[in-house]
């Protein structure tokens, strides 16, 4: 009787465990995007377009920006990210695309991201001459450039929006991060037909086609670099052509992440709910045990009394 109580009780107490276990691992996970984690970067774009025949002349833009993204609002269903950036803007040309334009360009763009699906919500863009917003509609339900799943294995495609266009890239899980040498990075690659953007006094068709690389942290899923070269060309017969190319850079210079407890709801309803059961059961163990207990006292007191001489 004694070793089947002792029993009973090591019973209670690993259920009890278990259950208590059970939602702490179910009900909070680290999430790194917590407010106020924020990134700087440098992003460069360097675009040549040359042009004979009636098209003769060269045209060369250089644009240098650089910039901090904060998130201003994180939970398990969106994260608000604000980028701020200051582009240095350099553009002149000969010959057909002669100009000459040089200035700087201060911008904002707010964006709210779907944690699940991680794509855009919402996006809003102030270009720095008002206080006034505008909504970039064509964002909205794109796959954001700046977070990729990390559950994501080799071998597998992923699509990307970038360059106002849905890419599909293949994944590779080898180099180590340069910003922490305990992970490695999620290296995205496409080559392949594109729409070009040529950054001339007159526009020509775009068809072209890009040669790209995005890497992303595999433990947070962040961007932390890219580049692409993409080459275009336009023919008139054979006297005259235009062709571009345009080599576009990424890089995160510093991360500072505030790492905090992040509860899910359907998470802590499903703990919950497996809690519950468990208490159930725990109640009956209880009641049987109370009633095991109640029987040994009895039954102990009956045997003492029977050896107590009269």
């Amino acid at each position: 009787m004694r070793y089947f109580f002792g029993i009973s009780i090591l019973f209670l107490i690993l259920m009890i465990t278990q259950t208590i276990a059970h939602v702490a691992s179910q009900t909070s996970q680290e999430d790194p995007f917590s407010e106020g984690s924020n990134w700087t970067y440098q992003l460069t774009k360097n675009s040549n377009t040359e042009g004979t025949g009636k098209y003769k002349g060269t045209s060369t833009t250089i644009e240098i920006s650089k910039g901090s993204v904060n998130v201003t609002k994180s939970n398990s269903t969106v994260l608000i990210i604000e980028d701020s950036r200051i582009t240095y803007y350099n553009s002149s040309g000969t010959g057909f695309f002669k100009h000459k334009k040089s200035e700087n360009i201060s911008n904002t763009i707010i964006t709210t991201i779907e944690r699940q699906t991680l794509t855009v919500r919402s996006c809003r863009i102030n270009n720095g001459t008002s206080d006034q917003f505008v909504e970039d509609k064509s964002m909205i339900g794109k796959p954001t450039i700046h977070f990729i799943s990390t559950n994501l294995k080799e071998a597998l495609n992923v699509k990307l929006f970038w360059g106002n266009e849905n890419i599909v890239c293949s994944i590779n899980q080898k180099a180590i991060n340069p910003h922490d040498n305990n992970s490695s990075l999620i290296t995205l690659n496409y080559s392949g037909p594109k729409v070009v953007i040529m950054q001339t006094v007159t526009s020509f068709p775009k068809e072209g086609k890009i040669d790209s690389t995005f890497n992303y942290d595999e433990n947070t899923g962040l961007l932390l670099s890219y580049n692409t070269n993409e080459t275009a060309k336009h023919s008139e017969g054979s006297c005259c052509w235009v062709k571009t190319d345009k080599i576009e850079n990424y890089d995160v210079r510093s991360i500072s992440l505030w790492t905090q407890q992040e509860v899910s709801n359907p998470e802590m309803n499903e703990a919950l709910e497996y809690a519950f059961d468990n208490l159930q059961i725990i109640m009956a163990a209880i009641g049987i045990s109370a009633i095991i207990i109640v029987g040994y006292i009895v039954l102990y007191r009956r045997r003492t009394v029977h050896k107590t001489p009269k």
